[in-house]
């Protein structure tokens, strides 16, 4: 398998932990998220990777009905891989749109994400 694809396919189960309608994904999370990951929030704050967890464990923080990615773009740069895309969440309580950035890291156990950004993006 080609980089571009094994990171489609982390990318994949990270779409599938938030739109499974499991009440625990939080094991997929922690193998993909790296223990010491950079990341920020659609508010513009760091989000650790033990408030991720927490919000795929029972019950669920926000349950999503559906998540879907558009626009999604890969570029590659030896062990190292960003991805781009929007992702579009749906809820019970309606829908929302967030642009993010993941910088994917391989390591003897496979890839994991080391870094991202979400952008909250306004209702069109």
């Amino acid at each position: 398998m080609t980089t571009h694809q094994t990171v489609a396919e982390c990318e994949a189960q990270l779409l599938l932990a938030d739109a499974s309608p499991e009440p625990d994904t939080s094991a997929v999370l922690d193998r993909l998220l790296a223990d010491d990951m950079l990341m920020i929030g659609p508010d513009g704050r760091p989000v650790a990777k033990s408030f991720i967890l927490e919000a795929h464990r029972p019950p669920r923080k926000q349950p999503f009905t559906s998540v879907a990615v558009t626009d999604q773009d890969f570029r590659e740069f030896g062990e190292t891989a960003i991805v781009t895309g929007l992702a579009e969440y749906h809820t019970p309580a309606g829908a929302f749109t967030l642009r993010f950035l993941r910088v994917w890291r391989r390591t003897g156990a496979g890839w994991e994400v080391i870094a991202g950004s979400i952008t909250a993006l306004a209702a069109t």
